[in-house]
Order: C-alpha cells, then sequence, then structure tokens
C-alpha cells in the first residue's frame, strides 16, 4: 500500500515493468486515485535519458505514452541541480525541503508533451547517442578505478596514478580522521572520492548545463584540478550528501560478486532519488540489496514491485482502470 502524500519515484526498471503490465488507461487511472489521497508519481531526466537511447522505436513510443499518463507534468531535478543546490546550502546533515522541479529543457519538453499527450520527444537520436558513448567510456574508466579501490585498501608503493590521487585527496579532508575509521568506512569515503571525481569534475551527466554553469565561472578545466577545488572548498561533499548514497549503490552493483553491467551507471544516479523521494519503486534486484546492506533509513524507501498488490479499479470503481494500491 503506498502511503498517502507520497512523493513517489519511478526508476527506469519501474516503468518497464508497469508499461509492459498495463496499458496508457490504466496509468491514467492509477494517476487519478493517488492524486485523491495526495500521491504523485514522478520522473528524471536519468529515467527519460535511458528510455530515449532504446533502440526500439516502438518500444520507446510505449514508454512514455504510459509515463504522460501516470506522471506528474513537473519533471525532477536531475542529478546534478541536486547536488548543485545541496552546495549553495552548505552541505547539511539534513537539508530543508524544497520545490525539486527541474529547470533543464528537457524538463520543459515534458511539461508541454504531457499537457498534449499526442506530441512526444523530438530530438537528435545521434548526437545523444555520440554523448552517450562517450559516457559509457568513462565509465569503464571508473570501473577500473573502482577495482583498483577494492583491491588497494592501504597505502603503499606501486599504486596507480588514480588510487594516489584518491588516497591524497582523502588525506587531505580535514572532517575525516583517516586513522580512527575502520576499513569499510575508508572504502566507502575512497568510492565517494571516485564518484565525485568521475561524476561532478568529468561531467557524466544527462545536464551538462547545469554542470557547465558551476564550473564556467570557476575557469577550472581539469577534472584533478577540479577535485582539488571541491576537496579544499567544499570538503562536505566528501563525506555526506548525495554522493555517499550513490558510492553505496556503486558498492552494492561492483561487490566481488557482481560485474558491472552497462545500466549500472544510471542506476547509481538514480540512487540520488531516494534522498529527496517518498517513495523509491524499482523492479531491480540492485535497489533490493542496497535496501538490505545500506544501513540508513532511506534506503527503506525501495520498494519493488514484488512486494506491493496490483488491483484493478473495478475493485474500488474508478472505470475500470488498473490501479496501484
Amino acid at each position: 500500500m503506498i502511503p498517502n502524500n507520497s512523493n513517489i519515484y519511478l526508476e527506469t526498471s519501474a516503468v518497464n515493468y508497469l508499461a509492459d503490465q498495463y496499458t496508457w488507461g490504466d496509468g491514467k487511472a492509477t494517476r487519478i486515485y493517488h492524486s485523491l489521497k495526495g500521491s504523485r508519481f514522478f520522473i528524471s531526466p536519468i529515467t527519460i535519458w535511458e528510455i530515449l537511447i532504446t533502440s526500439d522505436e516502438g518500444r520507446k513510443e510505449i514508454l512514455i505514452h504510459y509515463l504522460q499518463h501516470l506522471c506528474n507534468p513537473k519533471m525532477l531535478n536531475s542529478p546534478s541541480e541536486f547536488i548543485i543546490n545541496y552546495l549553495l546550502v552548505g552541505c547539511p546533515i539534513v537539508e530543508k525541503k524544497y520545490e525539486f522541479y527541474s529547470k533543464i529543457d528537457l524538463a520543459n519538453v515534458w511539461s508541454d508533451i504531457t499537457e498534449n499527450t499526442m506530441k512526444t520527444f523530438i530530438y537528435d537520436r545521434n548526437e545523444l547517442m555520440e554523448y552517450t558513448n562517450l559516457i559509457r567510456t568513462t565509465f569503464n574508466s571508473f570501473v577500473k578505478g573502482f577495482n583498483e579501490v577494492l583491491s588497494s585498501p592501504t597505502i603503499n608503493s606501486g599504486l596507480s596514478e588514480t588510487i594516489r590521487l584518491i588516497n591524497n585527496i582523502l588525506s587531505e579532508l580535514h572532517g575525516i580522521k583517516v586513522k580512527e575509521i575502520d576499513e569499510e568506512t575508508k572504502l566507502l569515503y575512497k568510492l565517494t572520492i571516485l564518484i565525485i571525481y568521475y561524476y561532478f569534475c568529468y561531467q557524466m551527466d544527462y545536464d551538462r548545463s547545469t554542470l557547465k554553469k558551476y564550473w564556467g565561472p570557476l575557469n577550472i578545466k581539469s577534472p584533478i584540478d577540479r577535485l582539488s577545488y571541491l576537496a579544499k572548498y567544499q570538503e562536505k561533499l566528501f563525506y555526506r550528501g548525495p554522493f555517499i548514497v550513490m558510492a553505496k549503490m556503486a558498492l552494492v552493483q561492483f561487490s566481488a560478486n557482481n560485474k558491472p553491467e552497462r545500466s549500472s551507471f544510471w542506476d547509481i544516479l538514480h540512487s540520488i532519488y531516494l534522498i529527496y523521494l517518498d517513495v523509491f519503486f524499482t523492479n531491480d534486484e540492485h535497489f533490493l540489496n542496497l535496501r538490505k546492506i545500506g544501513k540508513h533509513e532511506i534506503f527503506n524507501k525501495i520498494t519493488h514491485f514484488s512486494e506491493i498488490s496490483l488491483v484493478t479499479a473495478s475493485n474500488i470503481e474508478i472505470d475500470n482502470e488498473t490501479i496501484i494500491k
């Protein structure tokens, strides 16, 4: 049962599950039913990014059309927007609630096509795929660095440049007493540094515009210099807030028993929405593993479709449509 007055996030595997099981009419009925209880369904730029790079054009349009009828016309902030906002308020332990609606161009298009569901996304697929493939190449470097972090827990000779960089940054953070933390916590901080390095400093997001607006005025072009700047002036970002959550997701996905998949990068980005939404719908086992080992109450927001009941609206007298109850 979904609690009343909930903001509900649909991770991409959840979108695929719902679109396989139900029609756009079912989605509309679900939205109406839960809006009466004060709840709303949301998607993010990450969800849409994954859908837009789908090679099957027919499948892509089915997913979009379903979401147009189920979801709120306001799109959630991109991960970059959430992170920049977090920086602007000083990286607090508890962030005050605010309107988390994206201002990027994609969000404006989303509002337009939800108001007129006969419309769809018009975009240059070749350009999007070119950028996506660049991100995937960078992600492969991230995975290599991740494996190096896992296999190099202590400072010693013969380390790669990436590991030396991470160890140096960790030693420079005044808010972390490296000698007093256990190895598990130290590993998490190292992975957080790695994610900040690749995601924030290499600008690995669909929403490049927000990251460019941040780095542009600072005129810092080198990813290494950017990382050093953040460690000096925004060090709280390294041990609290969104990147710690993303690091935990990465750790679940890239544990010794799991090999990275193409979707792993997007799952890491999806995990940021656990902080800001009330319910996180998924059909992905990785997120259940995160809930199991995450050791924080925000991971209890994760809800797998195997754990909820789907009932027809005929049982609750709304237009004989399907409702997520």
